[in-house]
């Protein structure tokens, strides 16, 4: 489903600098913000759904996406009040970020990101296309929100052991490579460990940032 969003200055800016710290797309960011709040704004009222929003702010911060029907049907339950597609998630994500600034990370400029390789399990590179498909977002991109957002469990690790390897390649910002090494040597775990564990548990929602 094609869907245009469109942000006030402050919450485009907020919503594009997010990105720039990930190294990520603004396509990237807003999909990732639809799939994990989903369940938390599920009852939004249509007072906060309808923005004032003037025809300067339309022109300058709209964004048309793609969002694949699987993540949309996810929404059915929530309260339309009858407001269009693009009306309601316009609403929507901009509640989203107003509720959420302040947790995540920006950068003012674009972070550049790197490729790396590693030996995923054959089952979960099957359930990484299969998500893609189904939330549009690439493991790339998931990789560097576990990374950034995941709080270091306390306790003993989970453990967990591949046993069909396959190449698998995926682009980091610096500084996510650095979080990943970080992560792995904390949990005493190798970085393809940390990473099929951690979207394990980004499938499940487990991951917000400041633990919203």
């Amino acid at each position: 489903m094609k869907i245009t969003f469109s942000f006030t200055d402050a919450h485009y800016q907020e919503l594009v600098e997010r990105a720039h710290f990930m190294g990520v797309s603004r396509t990237a960011i807003i999909l990732l913000h639809l799939y994990p709040y989903e369940g938390i704004f599920s009852d939004l009222s249509l007072e906060e759904l309808q923005l004032d929003l003037n025809p300067c702010e339309v022109a300058r911060n709209s964004i048309q996406v793609l969002v694949p029907d699987p993540l949309v049907s996810k929404y059915q339950h929530h309260k339309t009040y009858f407001l269009s597609g693009s009306a309601y998630f316009t609403g929507f994500l901009n509640v989203v970020i107003e509720k959420t600034t302040g947790l995540w990370h920006t950068s003012p400029t674009l972070q550049e990101r790197t490729p790396t390789t590693l030996s995923l399990d054959q089952r979960i590179i099957d359930q990484v296309e299969d998500f893609s498909k189904e939330t549009g977002l690439q493991f790339s991109v998931i990789a560097a929100y576990y990374v950034t957002y995941a709080p270091l469990p306390l306790g003993t690790p989970r453990s967990y052991e591949a046993t069909d390897k396959v190449q698998f390649g995926l682009r980091l910002t610096d500084r996510a490579h650095y979080q990943l090494k970080e992560r792995a040597i904390r949990k005493k775990m190798k970085p393809n460990q940390v990473l099929s564990l951690g979207f394990q548990d980004f499938m499940d929602k487990k991951i917000l940032p400041g633990g919203y």
